[in-house]
């Protein structure tokens, strides 16, 4: 599956529900987004992959270890991607059929693949190349049918970002004067949480994520 560049238990049909936070993901497999014909459907803005990511948990130094199970059975989530986009004209309108790749230096899928360890190049890439590549989710909550008597939480993948872990030494890292900036900013931040909480401007659950966010982005400066 080359695709061109320029200068759960699973699946999107059957979607479990997680604690949301950030976990180290796994890519199983990946295929266009198509019809039961096997003909790839043309979506809003052009054509989409689906990488089918397994969530596993992780060790003490943030290494993958295992795959969490739900019902007894590896939790598989779905991340669906542009890879082509619709050629348009200068009204927005689409002239059918012509397509243009998304694979560009500030695109998405161009994010995700180099979370996965490609490095870009104007060289076709093949995705299926990363499969078994370890990246880190942010898994959060949707909510699905919504306003209907069936509404219930799933767990979707809100961002994908390449996996750091903590590397064991005698010796501690060295934090650089710009980066101990940073992480005095984001102790400070957590400090104007607290005052937003007291106030009752910032919900519980509002704090708890926002905690958990600037805790994870300590977390990737320190080691």
């Amino acid at each position: 599956m080359l695709l061109e560049t320029s200068n759960t238990t699973s699946s999107y049909a059957n979607r479990p529900h997680i604690k949301k936070g950030y976990y180290p993901g796994k890519l199983l497999s990946v295929k266009e987004f198509a019809s039961k014909d096997k003909i790839a459907k043309v979506c809003k803005h052009g054509k989409q992959l689906i990488m089918d990511f397994e969530v596993w948990t992780e060790d003490s130094d943030g290494a993958p270890e295992k795959p969490v199970l739900v019902d007894d059975k590896p939790v598989v989530i779905s991340k669906f991607v542009y890879h082509i986009y619709k050629v348009t004209n200068k009204e927005g309108e689409w002239t059918e059929g012509e397509f243009k790749t998304a694979i560009t230096p500030q695109s998405a899928i161009t994010k995700l693949l180099e979370a996965l360890g490609w490095k870009f190049s104007e060289d076709a890439v093949n995705p299926e190349d990363f499969i078994g590549n370890f990246v880190e989710l942010n898994i959060n909550d949707y909510e699905m049918n919504k306003g209907k008597d069936d509404a219930h939480l799933t767990s979707s993948i809100a961002d994908i970002g390449k996996l750091t872990t903590v590397i064991t030494s005698e010796e501690p890292k060295e934090i650089t004067p710009e980066v101990s900036e940073q992480i005095a900013k984001l102790e400070e931040s957590k400090v104007n949480l607290d005052k937003l909480k007291e106030t009752g401007n910032l919900t519980e659950q509002g704090y708890a994520d926002a905690i958990e966010q600037v805790n994870h982005d300590i977390k990737k400066l320190s080691n």
